[in-house]
């Protein structure tokens, strides 16, 4: 697929088929994070955490749930595998959040290629925050903070395959 072709076909996913996806798949996302331009090339205060365990899924969105009084939302929306990027705060206005958006981005065209639903979450992060037992659970290194998460697999309905049209005003001056 082509990359053009992917930012077309890309939409939000939000259920999906219980099946995990292939390692192989999984390897290429992440790389595809990992390529992501990084501001002042600090790779080394990035973070990629991917969770697969199904029960830890379940008792996150289980407690973001109660810590949000969205009792009926499912955070991950029952994805397979979910992917929260983490970085150290900087002193260049928020850059942390660029990169990890950067990182997420290429995230989503490369499932998007592979024919692998995915939703962009950030809802979670304040949860996370103020959740120290997750984040050790989590393994989200010391004086790093969540930025962004994804949830990933594959998509109980085809993926759309006519791209959408959307409205942004844009000025060329």
């Amino acid at each position: 697929m082509e990359t053009i072709e992917a930012i077309n076909k890309r939409v939000s996913v939000r259920f999906f088929k219980e099946k995990q996806i292939t390692q192989e798949e999984l390897n290429i996302i992440l790389h595809a994070g990992a390529r992501a331009p990084i501001g002042l090339k600090k790779y080394d205060e990035m973070h990629i955490t991917v969770i697969q365990n199904k029960e830890l899924l379940e008792r996150l969105d289980n407690a973001i749930q109660k810590y949000s009084g969205q009792n009926k939302r499912r955070f991950f929306h029952g994805a397979p595998t979910g992917i929260i990027v983490s970085g150290k705060p900087t002193n260049y206005a928020y850059m942390e959040y660029d990169n990890g958006a950067c990182i997420i981005e290429n995230m989503i065209l490369a499932a998007t290629d592979l024919n692998i639903g995915n939703v962009y979450m950030k809802s979670m992060i304040p949860f996370l925050e103020d959740s120290p037992t997750f984040m050790k659970e989590l393994k989200i290194p010391d004086g790093f903070i969540p930025l962004a998460g994804l949830a990933i697999g594959y998509p109980i309905e085809e993926l759309q395959r006519e791209p959408k049209e959307h409205k942004i005003e844009i000025n060329i001056i």
